[in-house]
């Protein structure tokens, strides 16, 4: 369904707002709250990934406004980075203590980390790279009833389930909001936790492949 769509399906559930109550637009906005509420999860339907120049000498790179969260890193000459929260890579700890650590030798980059809106690269690029990285999106907001959205079809229902507890909840039936929103979590945490599991046997998959790709080209991979 495009944006239209679900707020047709929101009033045809018997949810139509009342503009004297001073909330005629609700719906509108109560199903985008839910597609940010959504969207916050790493979930795959919101995966995205970029082309990254790296170049010589350079650590930082500005990313796009619509990127929320970094998780993969990788270069076509050396393949992926390992990719590091700031503190775990700014600091070693040695004997139950963080030493800062030393950023100043360069050659291939081998670390890599997100810092509010960029992506640090460590060691210093030695050469140009041809790097990409992978990310979970902010989604642009739903405006337009022909505006398309990111969910796959089995899961729309979960942005009317939102919107409808948010309405309840305006017209002060706080148990009917309570048992819509606790129905929306509910199905909300299931679909991470299938998400989640479907990326680890991906994974699974993909290292399996890698083994058997190599040991007929007479290499071994950890």
């Amino acid at each position: 369904m495009n944006f239209g769509e679900l707020i047709a399906a929101v009033i045809h559930a018997g949810f139509e707002p009342i503009t004297s109550k001073g909330f005629s637009d609700s719906i509108k906005e109560f199903l985008n709250e839910g597609y940010m509420d959504i969207s916050s999860g790493d979930l795959s339907c919101f995966e995205e990934t970029e082309e990254l120049a790296i170049l010589t000498g350079i650590t930082e790179y500005a990313i796009s406004a619509y990127c929320r969260k970094i998780y993969n890193v990788f270069t076509e000459e050396n393949g992926p980075l390992d990719f590091q929260d700031k503190k775990h890579f700014d600091y070693v700890k040695y004997s139950n203590t963080y030493y800062k650590r030393s950023h100043t030798t360069s050659g291939p980059p081998k670390v890599a980390y997100q810092w509010a809106k960029k992506l640090i690269i460590e060691p210093t690029p030695d050469k140009d790279y041809t790097g990409y990285f992978s990310f979970y999106q902010i989604p642009e907001r739903l405006v337009d009833d022909d505006d398309p959205h990111l969910l796959p079809i089995d899961k729309e229902n979960l942005l009317i389930l939102f919107a409808q507890s948010r309405i309840k909840s305006k017209e002060k039936d706080y148990n009917g909001a309570r048992e819509l929103k606790a129905e929306y979590e509910a199905k909300l945490n299931n679909w991470v936790i299938d998400d989640f599991n479907e990326k680890v046997k991906d994974k699974l998959n993909m290292a399996q492949l890698e083994r058997e790709y190599y040991s007929r080209m007479g290499r071994r991979v950890r």
